[in-house]
């Protein structure tokens, strides 16, 4: 539904899941707002669902050399960089990140998209008509053992979810290569963040929050929290 399918496929697929977890013993979601979409939606009793929240593989996703991934990117050596990595699809909220990178005025700054997906076409319209030209780079898919280069390249990782999140591995990737990341308050993100800054949440879909969290960063206002943290 948030995707814009019809009411008819929906309702089918709804009708689908429906029947699925009438048989099921045991449910296993990311975080405790997924639960409570079982619970409260599909009547799923609450003692059968375990909240197990994700991982990732810290030999893989660790801090490095800033200055190298950058090179090896071929990003600017002294920009402010942020990036985000998520499949372009409408419920992540790339469209708000858009909007508020256009509103804020960051001398040398760089938006980074990472991923692909049906409104990759859209997002380079709106970039254009925003004039963001110079200011926002679209790098497609990159591979697997590429993205800890694109995390520590970044000086903050940005998961504007506008619906229907239930973790964000990709912050925990981000956080493990001691890259900042802010969130939306969208299912599990705020908790993905929880043990760091609570200034790294802010509401989902507003562009004005999100840019000014961004530029107040920038200047120093309200820094993001260490590396080591």
């Amino acid at each position: 539904a948030a995707e814009g399918e019809g009411r008819v496929r929906v309702g089918a697929k709804r009708l689908l899941e429906r029947a699925v977890y009438r048989r099921a013993d045991r449910f296993v979601v990311l975080s405790a707002p997924f639960k409570r979409i079982l619970v409260e939606s599909y009547g799923v009793s609450p003692w059968k669902v375990a909240v197990i929240p994700p991982g990732v593989d810290l030999s893989a996703f660790a801090p490095g050399d800033r200055s190298a991934d950058r090179a090896a990117l071929g990003l600017p050596a002294n920009a402010f960089i942020a990036v985000a990595v998520r499949r372009h699809v409408s419920r992540v909220g790339l469209e708000v990140l858009l909007d508020a990178w256009a509103a804020i005025d960051l001398p040398d700054s760089l938006l980074v998209l990472v991923g692909d997906g049906p409104l990759r076409p859209a997002l380079e319209d709106q970039a254009e008509r925003l004039g963001l030209a110079g200011r926002v780079r679209f790098l497609g898919r990159v591979p697997e053992a590429m993205l800890p280069k694109v995390y520590r390249a970044a000086d903050v990782s940005v998961v504007p979810s506008v619906t229907l999140e239930g973790f964000g591995l990709t912050t925990l990737e981000s956080l493990a290569c001691g890259t900042p990341v802010i969130v939306s308050d969208v299912g599990g993100l705020p908790s993905a963040v929880s043990g760091l800054d609570g200034d790294l949440v802010v509401p989902a879909g507003s562009a004005v929050e999100l840019a000014g969290r961004l530029e107040s960063a920038h200047d120093g206002t309200r820094p993001f929290p260490h590396e080591a943290a």
